[in-house]
């Protein structure tokens, strides 16, 4: 699952939170919803190294010689993560 911090997750100023799988279902778990749903429109806080990694435009399956860079953050543990606000 990713979380985005503008609405075009293209967008060079977009930080994006990658969520392993395991930690999807922890946080279902314990907030009682999926967790797509349960942080639209929330702050939250984040730790974790923000790396920047390169994003390769693909044509008919194909890498192309085009690409772009976006900021992860990739989270493997529930503790990474801290609602602040709803």
């Amino acid at each position: 699952m990713y979380l985005n911090t503008e609405t075009d997750y293209r967008d060079r100023r977009s930080i994006t939170v990658s969520i392993q799988p395991n930690v999807v279902a922890e946080l279902q778990s314990k907030y009682g919803q999926p967790a797509d749903t349960f942080f639209i429109d929330k702050t939250i806080e984040v730790t974790g190294e923000a790396k920047r990694v390169t994003i390769d435009f693909t044509s008919r399956g194909r890498v192309t010689n085009k690409y772009y860079y976006q900021t992860h953050i990739a989270v493997s543990s529930i503790k990474q993560l801290r609602v602040i606000e709803s």
